[in-house]
């Protein structure tokens, strides 16, 4: 035994084996002289009926315990199992201890990722800020910000989105002006900022074709590209093709058209359902879907201030107004609204410049 170990001796009457605890892992001693317990393992005793036990605990500097006058027994368990016991408790007791450490550094991590991705997703849609070389770094609240941009400007406006960013409390901007800076860019490979303006002006000219007068007969495919933008498919007239195509080209983000539509009168209309909106609804419930449309219809169309416009609808009679800046603006919002569906006439007296 080592030094320092424990001695435990029961003292009982006469033993008795009906009185034996029969847990596992223990053996019984009966020897004359009692063997020394373990000293890192847990003892167990029995004793006789109407007998009081008693425990004598001794240094462990001697080999044996003189026996006393009367019967003895010593129980031990073996010391493997009860140190593997003893390790297994305290690595579920140490990691029962860092679970909640962990779980937090988890979180705070998950969170300044988020952080990140939405500040980059920022950049990436900004016209402004999508071809600059830019990093983000987020820690604890505080947003660091590296690369080059062409105008004082953009290095601000990047600072400011990073600030309306839920979460960040701070932002270290390393951002470098550089007026000769040239993003380099991949001849083949669109940019995610490009790629979702391409969606939006696809879905501008879809819009806008599905409102117009001429959508009867059309049934069309829009592709765009890095703002270059296919149209293919059916047309009832030549009117309807040339609008399409000038409609296309008046949208936001558009550099050009490519025209594949063909006529053919007696192709089925492209959407019925938009029809019907117009044609099979109380009037007021009419002039409002045609006051919505000529909205969007400015909105998405460039060279024309749709914000600054204000537009009405009775009876089919649409009524424009506001400000413009010339009488070109002016004639092309009127040449817009003319084509949506369902307008019987446009009134822009009182659109000015």
């Amino acid at each position: 035994m080592p030094s320092g170990g424990l001695s435990l001796i029961v003292n009982s009457g006469a033993a008795r084996p009906d009185m034996n605890l029969g847990l596992p892992s223990v053996r019984q001693r009966t020897d004359r002289q009692p063997t020394r317990c373990q000293a890192a393992s847990p003892v167990f005793a029995t004793a006789d009926a109407g007998a009081t036990p008693s425990l004598h605990f001794s240094q462990a500097t001697a080999k044996h315990v003189a026996p006393p006058a009367f019967s003895q027994r010593i129980i031990t368990m073996h010391t493997q199992p009860r140190t593997l016991l003893l390790a297994s408790s305290l690595a579920l007791a140490i990691a029962t201890a860092s679970g909640g450490a962990l779980a937090e550094n988890m979180s705070k991590d998950i969170t300044e990722a988020r952080q990140e991705s939405q500040i980059w997703t920022a950049y990436s849609i900004s016209p402004y800020l999508r071809a600059s070389a830019l990093k983000v770094s987020v820690e604890n609240g505080k947003a660091t910000l590296s690369g080059r941009v062409t105008e004082e400007a953009n290095k601000e406006l990047a600072n400011e989105i990073a600030l309306g960013v839920s979460g960040i409390d701070s932002v270290t901007n390393n951002i470098v002006v550089d007026a000769k800076f040239t993003p380099s860019k991949s001849s083949d490979a669109l940019s995610f900022g490009d790629t979702i303006d391409d969606a939006n002006t696809t879905a501008a000219i879809k819009s806008k074709l599905l409102w117009s007068r001429h959508a009867e007969g059309m049934d069309t495919k829009v592709v765009t590209r890095d703002g270059k933008v296919t149209l293919s498919g059916t047309v009832g007239s030549s009117e309807a093709r040339e609008y399409a195509v000038s409609l296309a080209m008046s949208t936001n983000g558009v550099t050009s058209v490519d025209n594949h539509l063909r006529i053919k009168a007696d192709k089925p209309d492209m959407v019925e359902s938009g029809k019907q909106a117009a044609s099979e609804v109380g009037d007021d419930i009419v002039d409002s879907w045609i006051t919505t449309k000529v909205k969007s219809t400015l909105l998405y169309s460039r060279n024309v201030g749709g914000t600054g416009i204000d537009v009405s609808t009775e009876n089919g009679i649409v009524t424009l107004s506001g400000k413009v800046l010339d009488g070109a603006e002016r004639a092309l919002a009127v040449k817009l609204t003319e084509n949506v569906r369902g307008v019987k006439s446009v009134q822009s007296k009182a659109l000015t410049f």
